[in-house]
């Protein structure tokens, strides 16, 4: 029952790769705590994000946000 409860944060940064292409990589809000949460938001804190999705699960609560980091 703990699962209805909780909420899963995806966060879609913005990166080149070796090309000089702006592609997206896909993370989980934990890999970005266990990495560090206060140098993700030292590094972010004055870039515009935008919540690009969000799931409900059957009870119509909130169970996945994803906010997509809008430039580089």
């Amino acid at each position: 029952m703990t699962g209805m409860y909780a909420i899963k944060i995806d966060v879609i940064l913005l990166t080149q790769n070796d090309k000089g292409e702006q592609v997206e990589v896909k993370r989980p809000m934990e890999a970005l705590q266990k990495a560090g949460l206060e140098g993700f938001i030292t590094n972010f804190s004055l870039i515009a994000f935008e919540c690009t999705n969000i799931e409900y699960n059957g009870l119509g609560r909130i169970s996945k946000i994803e906010v997509k980091q809008l430039e580089l």
